[in-house]
């Protein structure tokens, strides 16, 4: 039977195998029959068209969750330069930034890749209404008072990048119990649209959750190439600080990547922060700051989290058309010790001791102050021993709380029938083995007397 190219068509027109194309040319240059050789030449026409429109439309589609991956995950900050610069962003800067950010993911619409399309709607719906219901909640009388604007500003740039002055100060902290207080208040109009603004902040943060499947499109097989990459946490030990979590490429030169950081908590708790890089430099480090968050009293909800209590590991997903790779990295253990060694190397213990004095009505009970200095603020078990001439008596006070250079509650001492001539006293970190002592020796009645660590 005599070879017709012509009937390659159907199925080469679709797809071009890179079999045929060889094929047909050698026949073209030994064919003498004119006819046939305008047939093959068609032929190598179409192969062509079909290799190279296939070729730009996954350029294309890559072009495209590119621009997505861009808009809608949150930003890497390499330096502290940076977030002061982020945290200077007014809210009229937020609102037109979203309109950038919309008009951008309306491109999107006709895009040849359906995931892109699926994603991009889905965060263009609810970026609009964000808009809507923050210019709703900005007209109200009840946000004079600035609230709705904390809520907004938590939500659109994260909460990782306020001032944690203010959010730990007394004004702040107060701005956001008042926003819960309406929010959980069925009766409240002002709750009700700030309650709305939440629940379409958590739609939006549920596409950023899509993307990583988008990326697999174009993206190279998972491979084992976790020493290509060097983990960090520097995990706050203040509940109204950032924590930090550092990415190091020790490979080539990599672009468009999608990164994917799941924290596991104290708890078991979760949270999963996606993140675009599109170029990332041999050697070079990638910084991504995460917070606990604007909270709810009530547990259930929040608004700009990005991290957990206690941070006990790091499930790493990294995708690009180079490499990719997952990497669970443990930060429970030494790292994590070392690290709050690093953090309270120069912390220093003042206490000063009451003994009992038995009085008319009432009696002056037997206990302490503490004062402690070197580090901004500290949640802790507190483990102390009390001892003289060999005698000694112990004491655990549970969940408590010492602010930089601000005098204690006062410790009760329970059942201690003697004046202690020195006081051990242990600091027992959560989530942690390193647990720093202060011996306080020569203890003086009603005197302050200071100790640096004097054991990890």
């Amino acid at each position: 039977m005599k070879f017709d190219p012509i009937e390659l068509i159907p199925n080469i027109a679709i797809r071009p195998c890179k079999s045929v194309t060889p094929r047909l040319f050698y026949k073209f240059l030994k064919m003498r029959n004119s006819m046939y050789k305008i047939k093959i030449f068609i032929v190598l026409t179409i192969v062509s068209f079909g290799f190279f429109s296939e070729k730009c439309l996954a350029q294309n589609k890559e072009e495209d969750y590119k621009i997505l991956a861009g808009i809608i995950t949150q930003e890497l900050k390499l330096s502290d330069e940076e977030v002061l610069e982020f945290q200077k962003v007014s809210h009229a800067q937020q609102i037109a930034n979203l309109h950038s950010k919309i008009r951008k993911l309306t491109k999107l619409e006709n895009s040849s890749d359906k995931e892109v399309v699926y994603i991009a709607n889905l965060a263009k719906t609810n970026l609009e209404k964000i808009v809507a219901q923050s210019n709703k909640i900005s007209e109200m009388p009840e946000n004079s008072s600035g609230i709705g604007d904390l809520f907004i500003g938590a939500g659109l740039i994260g909460a990782q990048f306020f001032d944690p002055t203010f959010i730990s100060g007394t004004a702040g902290l107060g701005m956001v119990a008042k926003g819960w207080s309406s929010i959980n208040n069925d009766n409240d109009a002002y709750g009700k649209e700030l309650k709305i603004l939440v629940s379409l902040f958590g739609n939006l943060e549920g596409a950023t959750y899509l993307l990583p499947e988008a990326a697999k499109a174009n993206s190279a097989r998972l491979t084992d190439s976790a020493n290509k990459f060097k983990i960090d946490i520097d995990e706050s030990l203040l509940r109204n600080t950032n924590d930090n979590f550092y990415i190091k490429n020790l490979g080539n030169d990599l672009s468009n990547v999608t990164l994917e950081v799941e924290l596991i908590g104290l708890r078991g708790e979760s949270i999963k922060n996606i993140h675009f890089i599109e170029k990332w430099p041999a050697n070079s480090e990638m910084r991504a700051i995460y917070s606990m968050g604007v909270n709810n009293p009530d547990g259930k909800t929040s608004v700009g989290k990005t991290s957990v209590l206690g941070i006990q590991k790091a499930n790493v997903r990294i995708l690009s058309s180079k490499l990719s790779t997952i990497i669970n990295y443990n930060y429970q253990g030494k790292e994590k010790d070392d690290d709050i060694k690093r953090y309270t190397q120069k912390m220093e213990l003042s206490l000063i001791y009451y003994p009992f004095v038995g009085g008319v009505i009432f009696d002056d009970k037997q206990g302490f102050y503490l004062k402690m200095v070197g580090f901004p603020m500290l949640g802790c078990d507190i483990d102390v021993t009390y001892n003289k001439n060999g005698e000694s008596k112990r004491d655990v006070y549970k969940s408590r709380f010492l602010k930089s250079g601000q005098e204690s509650e006062y410790f009760y001492m329970n059942n201690v029938k003697f004046d202690p001539s020195d006081i051990e006293v242990r600091l027992i970190i959560p989530g942690t083995s390193y647990q720093p002592l202060f011996k306080i020796n020569n203890i003086k009645n009603k005197e302050y007397v200071s100790s640096k660590i004097t054991k990890p």
